[in-house]
């Protein structure tokens, strides 16, 4: 079962693919949005965000086939 936050996310049409779009990881292994503090650069990919979206993606799934 998905966290109460990416079961949330899930019913929000289009929300979930868009941020796992914008958070794909870059050439350099690193969130292209995310930053570690305003010289920190940016967070080691996967990030937290591709996380959640990729948990409300997968429970957008498991809805489906549950019918």
């Amino acid at each position: 079962m998905a966290s109460d936050l990416a079961a949330a996310l899930a019913d929000i049409p289009g929300v979930a693919s868009k941020l796992r779009q914008e958070h794909t990881r870059t050439p350099e292994g690193r969130c292209p949005i995310c930053t570690a503090g305003p010289q920190g650069g940016h967070v080691v990919h996967p990030c937290g965000i591709y996380t959640l979206a990729t948990a409300a993606l997968v429970e957008i799934a498991r809805r489906r086939s549950d019918g």
